[in-house]
């Protein structure tokens, strides 16, 4: 249908709402930008299409979900402003974004836009989907032309909460051709028509993630039929391969592949990818950490014992193979929980730094140990709090200063103390006896 011959142009809708040229067309319906007549503010209005407005249950899923929407409340959420009656047409009014879709980004820069931008991109999107799945809100339709990106990359995540189509339903879209584009992200359980849920967006952003990336999508086919049986049959490619020259490291892509799992039991929760996508970006995740740390060996190894012992470093027989011991050090004193990473990456222990005020379940692996720094807040709080989240992970406490200072780690109850002014390349050792221990 031509915007001519579009009867809703020019109509007033809910009573308000002056509908002046359509914005776009999808696979549950057309968007219109519309004018609010008394305030004189424009807005966004979407129609279901006229294949669903009929059906009572799809109008009454509609609009639960638009009301559940209308609580969720996120910057990078596209806000829902209103709802059409229980008896008018299908539609909902949401704020009017000025931006350029991440649609139209990926077609201008394939496979080059820098690691920076897309993480600038990927983790606050991440954060949307996760803020969202722990109000029990799923998207169900994430793709590029969804994510709108507006000054210095905002995100704005589009039509959030509002595409459930039942199992029943997808077979008679897949027919009528009203989802064709669509399925270049669809999961498996959606290709299937199963239950989908949080892991379904997290495919998709896997998906979109995999092109940003390498330039090009993992799957490729002619009519939505052959991309669907691509996603619910064909083991995706590597990135490598389908690139147009980037050099992917091997953690993206284990992130990527993990992402668009077959099953989406498989597949890390939104949190866990934004961390992990944000760990690799850095140069944090363990992976990369476990490789400095043996080209930090190796250096080491070369030198002679005089210039050892003038650069402090030394190399411990008994040291724990890279990735064997995986230790999580909770501290707000950047300079010094650096300076145990590093000596830790000498001897092959992978460690991580978490200076917020609480850990979460998010921190993946599970820590073989946990490492605290005496005098950095309440030692008891932050104990407690570490083998509340960590159950069974023993807990060292270093840079322990004093009898009185001895006495309060004790009573903290931790399971190993490192007085201050002991070296600390005694800390893998120490740490690796810990995790044997398991206190």
């Amino acid at each position: 249908m031509t915007e001519a011959h579009d009867k809703r142009i020019g109509s007033l809708v809910g009573g308000k709402y002056v509908i002046s040229r359509v914005l776009g067309r999808g696979g549950m319906g057309t968007v219109y930008k519309a004018l609010h007549r008394d305030l004189g503010e424009s807005v966004a209005i979407k129609f279901l299409h006229a294949a669903f407005a009929d059906d009572r249950e799809l109008r009454a899923r509609f609009r639960r979900e638009a009301v559940a929407l209308a609580r969720l409340r996120h910057p990078g959420i596209v806000s829902l402003l209103d709802v059409s009656g229980a008896e008018d047409e299908p539609f909902i009014v949401m704020e009017l974004v000025r931006g350029n879709s991440l649609q139209s980004v990926l077609e201008d820069n394939p496979g080059t836009i820098a690691l920076q931008r897309i993480g600038a991109i990927f983790g606050p999107l991440l954060e949307v989907l996760d803020v969202a799945h722990g109000e029990g809100i799923v998207h169900r339709d994430v793709k590029p032309s969804n994510v709108m990106l507006l000054e210095s990359d905002h995100v704005k995540l589009l039509d959030f909460g509002l595409v459930h189509l039942p199992g029943k339903d997808v077979e008679k879209l897949t027919e009528t051709g009203i989802v064709h584009g669509t399925p270049d992200y669809m999961s498996p359980e959606q290709c299937h028509g199963d239950a989908t849920g949080p892991p379904t967006d997290v495919y998709a952003v896997g998906v979109m993630l995999f092109e940003a990336l390498a330039g090009r999508l993992p799957f490729e086919g002619k009519g939505p039929a052959a991309l669907m049986a691509a996603h619910l049959f064909v083991e995706p490619p590597r990135m490598e391969e389908r690139s147009l020259g980037r050099t992917i490291a091997s953690p993206l892509e284990e992130l990527v592949r993990a992402a668009i799992a077959k099953s989406a039991t498989e597949r890390p929760t939104a949190r866990e990818m934004r961390h992990e996508l944000s760990s690799i970006l850095r140069g944090t995740d363990h992976a990369t950490l476990a490789e400095q740390a043996g080209r930090e060996r190796l250096r080491v190894g070369a030198l002679s014992r005089s210039e050892r012992a003038l650069t402090g470093s030394r190399i411990d027989a008994a040291a724990p193979q890279p990735g064997a011991l995986h230790v999580l050090i909770w501290s707000r004193d950047e300079a010094r929980a650096s300076s145990i990473r590093c000596a830790l990456a000498v001897s092959g222990v992978v460690a991580r730094v978490e200076r917020g005020d609480a850990l979460t379940t998010s921190i993946l692996p599970a820590p073989s140990a946990i490492l605290l720094l005496h005098g950095d807040g309440s030692l008891t709080a932050r104990l407690t709090h570490a083998r509340t989240i960590f159950v069974g992970v023993p807990v060292l406490v270093v840079d322990v200063s004093g009898p009185e200072a001895t006495t309060d780690v004790i009573r903290a109850g931790a399971s190993d103390m490192i007085l201050a002014g002991a070296p600390d390349s005694d800390l893998s050792s120490r740490l690796a006896r810990l995790a044997r221990r398991k206190r």
